[in-house]
């Protein structure tokens, strides 16, 4: 069986998710976009794992199927199990679901990577787009990545982002392409690859402030980008690490 099928997957709402499935249509590349309600509301699983490997059937309730072994490559941006599926359980039963679902998801996207799919990006038991991080995480990973990082205090209230990407620089990482609309410098966007290595993440929006005279500072970073910023390029890059 040929693995030749593209998956997205995110939440309802993703707007990003919705762009790229439109951006790859309009290049020929069919992809399914498959979200966490589609995933989980109206779906048949089955699911095995022994000694001969693990894969999946999924029926989703709009009738199509996805094999695992047909699947080539994942854009995962899932975040969250559905609210209408939990909304029904107590609260005990809530929470049992949910670490159920998210433990479905995680071995069904590791059995994709086990048998060559490229999976862009890799779950987090805790998040299932990859791995959270705090505002502080960001800053240590930044400042060891050869960015320039404002000191931290602990003592002070931290954003959950930073401030408005429209009125600072901000970069998106895709494996070794480093897209923005700014002029980077080359040891800046050397430093923004490092940074996205050491987080272990395929793709990484970084925001900088370029005002400071001693040269381009670290605000913050993202793990889930808004692809859309860098247009075609974006795309470009992002088909290339789908290996589509």
């Amino acid at each position: 069986m040929r693995r030749d099928r593209l998956l997205i997957l995110s939440e309802p709402e993703d707007p990003v998710a919705a762009w790229v499935h439109e951006r790859l249509a309009a290049r020929g590349l069919a992809a399914d976009l498959v979200t966490s309600e589609a995933l989980c509301l109206g779906a048949v699983w089955v699911h095995t794992l022994g000694h001969a490997g693990t894969s999946f059937r999924i029926t989703l309730q709009d009738g199509r199927r996805i094999q695992s072994d047909e699947v080539r490559a994942v854009l995962n941006r899932l975040v969250r199990v559905p609210d209408r599926y939990l909304v029904t359980a107590t609260a005990s039963d809530r929470a049992y679901a949910e670490q159920e679902w998210r433990a479905l998801i995680c071995s069904a996207l590791h059995a994709l990577s086990l048998g060559g799919a490229a999976v862009v990006e890799r779950p987090d038991p805790h998040v299932l787009s990859g791995r959270w991080r705090s505002p502080a995480e960001w800053a240590l990973l930044a400042a060891r990545s050869g960015l320039r990082v404002s000191p931290w205090r602990w003592h002070e209230e931290a954003p959950e982002e930073w401030p408005s990407i429209g009125a600072h620089a901000w970069a998106l990482i895709m494996g070794e392409d480093v897209i923005s609309e700014a002029a980077l410098p080359r040891e800046v966007q050397s430093a923004c690859c490092r940074l996205a290595a050491l987080a272990e993440v395929s793709l990484l929006q970084v925001g900088l402030d370029l005002r400071d005279e001693a040269g381009p500072r670290f605000l913050g970073a993202q793990a889930m980008p808004d692809l859309r910023l860098g247009g075609e390029r974006a795309l470009d890059a992002l088909v290339r690490g789908l290996g589509a």
